[in-house]
């Protein structure tokens, strides 16, 4: 007669204290797994929100390097939220540029030169914040010094700025993240005065 004592197979129990000793190892792991994954989508936020703020910064550096500063139009909220640009197009004719951070986010919005009809606005980043601490465009004379459109008269602002540093802030998924850039102005404006 065969030993049946010798191919008795597993007890509920064994099973039992293998699973309960597999769940002591694994459940470490996945904490660690999620945690990582958390900190991957994470730098991912922040990594595409950079690149937004930067895209955008080229954008209004182009405008600024193409245009003049200017105090039209004067159209929804300060310069320091606002930064109002003339530039000639392709045919010769002028178009007022006014890049504005607001409740929509980054705005450039284009005027006619004349009427100062709006003819054109486009939302460039919904998540940029206005921030009441950081001022997204300040102004620069030939000195380094700051000319703040609240305490100087706008045609001041536009005449003597020599560099216009622009800061930029976006939501991401945990914080904001801050991107700037400084750009000298390379033209005056028609009729500029002494600073």
């Amino acid at each position: 007669m065969p030993d049946l004592t010798s191919d008795r197979g597993t007890s509920i129990t064994e099973v039992l204290i293998v699973l309960a000793i597999s769940a002591l190892l694994i459940v470490p792991l996945f904490a660690i797994l999620r945690t990582t994954d958390r900190f991957d989508r994470t730098q991912s936020s922040h990594i595409d929100a950079r690149a937004e703020l930067d895209w955008a910064l080229t954008l209004i550096a182009n405008d600024i390097r193409s245009g003049t500063p200017s105090s039209r139009p004067r159209v929804g909220g300060a310069m320091t939220n606002t930064l109002p640009l003339s530039l000639v197009d392709d045919s010769g004719d002028e178009l007022l540029i006014q890049w504005k951070v607001g409740t929509s986010g980054l705005e450039r919005i284009t005027y006619d030169a004349v009427k100062l009809d709006e003819l054109d606005r486009s939302v460039i980043i919904p998540s940029v914040l206005a921030d009441d601490t950081v001022a997204p465009f300040t102004y620069r004379d030939m000195d380094g010094d700051l000319l703040d459109p609240v305490k100087v008269d706008a045609e001041a602002v536009v005449d003597c700025t020599t560099l216009i540093v622009m800061t930029l802030s976006a939501e991401t998924s945990t914080d904001p993240v801050t991107s700037s850039l400084s750009v000298a102005v390379r033209t005056r404006p028609p009729g500029a005065g002494e600073c």
